[in-house]
C-alpha cells in the first residue's frame, strides 16, 4: 500500500472500528505492529501515551514498507489512525 492509501484507510471519519468484538483492540494493534516491523528497524513501538491516545514511534514510511492491506484493515478496526506522519491509537 502507498502512504496515501494508508492515510485514507485509517481516516477516523470514514473507517469503521471495533467490528471484531473478539479482540483486545489496543493489544492487537500494538502486537501487530511489533511482529510486522522488525526490531532492527524500529526497536520502540510506543513513543508516548497521552490522555486518550497512544502515539507510536512508527512513521508512515515504515508502515508502507512492512504492513499489508490486510494488516491495515485490522489496524483500522482497532481504531488506529495517522497523525503528524505517524500511527496513533485511540484508547
Amino acid at each position: 500500500m502507498t502512504k496515501k492509501q494508508i492515510i485514507e484507510a485509517l481516516d477516523v471519519n470514514t473507517h469503521k472500528t471495533y467490528i471484531d468484538k473478539s479482540r483486545d483492540h489496543e493489544i492487537t494493534a500494538l502486537h501487530l505492529l511489533r511482529i510486522k516491523i522488525p526490531y532492527s528497524v524500529l526497536p520502540r513501538i510506543i513513543e508516548k501515551v497521552e490522555k486518550d491516545l497512544i502515539v507510536t514511534n512508527v512513521p508512515l514510511d515504515v508502515g508502507v514498507e512492512f504492513l499489508t492491506e490486510e494488516d491495515i484493515a485490522i489496524l483500522a478496526d482497532c481504531n488506529l489512525a495517522t497523525k503528524n506522519d505517524k500511527f496513533v491509537l485511540f484508547i
